[in-house]
């Protein structure tokens, strides 16, 4: 229920934004031109990389392509895509019986569709509804096996950088998972929200 109500804000502001927006340019309607235009349409993305050590390691490395359109000055609408490659083990100390070595590895690759509402300059915010299917491969007591999950997440969160129509930009975000499935790749085993940070680049064509 949350989530739904946040959603609803999330529409509402942009309602509120298109409203503004469309008051504050009526002036400039006028000369404005219509139809598609291939300088507002953009791609780009981000890399993702990390590395945790210690008892239980993990390592992941990942690309997020995006492609997208800017029908305004303050709004952008596009396709996100992700793949991503995570491993992780435990390491057993010499005291435990058990020489097994808990691991894991999967690749996990979705799309979804974004929105970025731009209310001031160098900032914006963001609505990203995604699916990702998870391929993952795990070893636990000598034990091995597979798992195949597909999950639905919807990213909301905000946004900064520079931005140049018709140029580049660069951004960084700052997202959560407002979805309530726990087998998402933004929520941890418990199911808590994890914080979803990128930055990135486009180019405009």
């Amino acid at each position: 229920m949350k989530s739904k109500v946040i959603v609803v804000l999330f529409f509402g502001m942009f309602l509120a934004f298109n409203q503004l927006k469309a008051q504050t340019d009526g002036n400039n309607d006028s000369t404005q031109q219509y139809g598609f235009d291939k300088h507002k349409l953009f791609a780009g993305g981000s890399l993702n990389l990390g590395y945790s050590g210690g008892y239980a390691s993990s390592f992941v490395v990942g690309v997020l392509p995006e492609i997208g359109y800017s029908f305004k000055s303050w709004l952008d609408v596009g396709l996100a895509f992700n793949f991503n490659y995570y491993s992780g083990s435990e390491y057993h100390d010499q005291y435990n019986s058990n020489n097994s070595t808990p691991g894991y590895n999967a690749t996990i690759y979705g799309a979804g569709a974004f929105v970025r509402v731009h209310p001031f300059e160098g900032y914006f915010i963001q609505f990203q509804p995604e699916v990702d299917q998870k391929n993952l491969k795990y070893t636990y007591d000598g034990v091995s096996g597979k798992e195949y999950r597909t999950s639905a997440s919807y990213l909301v969160g905000i946004g900064w950088g520079t931005r140049v129509v018709g140029e580049n930009s660069f951004y960084t975000t700052l997202m959560i998972d407002l979805g309530n499935e726990k087998n998402t790749p933004y929520k941890d085993v418990f199911g808590n929200i994890l914080p979803v940070i990128r930055a990135g680049f486009n180019f405009y064509f």
